[in-house]
């Protein structure tokens, strides 16, 4: 998993053309730490997050520990599936998370603006109880 600088290092330089961004934010990481301690909760977050990918496709810690970012190669049906199979994954390992997927023109907008609005959207969805 990259940072979250040599993810905005990797998307400044890439070719222009519309890219899929998953943002997601892991429930209750602050509460799981006290509960089962760091490393644990690390443990699973790796087993949660083992599942294959494209090899272009570029996950990346977004501001702290429980958010994260992936640039996914595929359309969103494509990019939409694999979230799903990563809630299972984390469902498997004790873990949830709420999240938004949404298409990134690279050139058009900056990346941080599109993960700004879909992290405020995850922050209304977590305040609402949703997805």
């Amino acid at each position: 998993m990259w940072t979250r600088g040599a993810f905005l290092q990797f998307c400044h330089v890439m070719p222009r053309s519309a890219r899929i961004v998953a943002f997601i934010d892991l429930d209750d990481i602050h509460g799981l730490n006290e509960q089962l301690g760091y490393s644990e909760v690390d443990r699973r977050v790796k087993a949660a997050f083992s599942v294959s990918f494209r090899r272009s496709d570029v996950m990346a810690r977004w501001y702290s520990g429980d958010e994260i970012v992936i640039l996914f190669d595929a359309d969103m049906i494509g990019a939409e599936r694999k979230v799903e199979e990563l809630e299972k994954s984390a469902h498997n390992q004790g873990l949830s998370f709420k999240y938004e997927v949404s298409e990134w023109v690279v050139g058009k907008d900056p990346v941080e603006d599109v993960i700004k609005e879909m992290a405020d959207k995850v922050a209304l969805h977590k305040s609402d109880g949703d997805r």
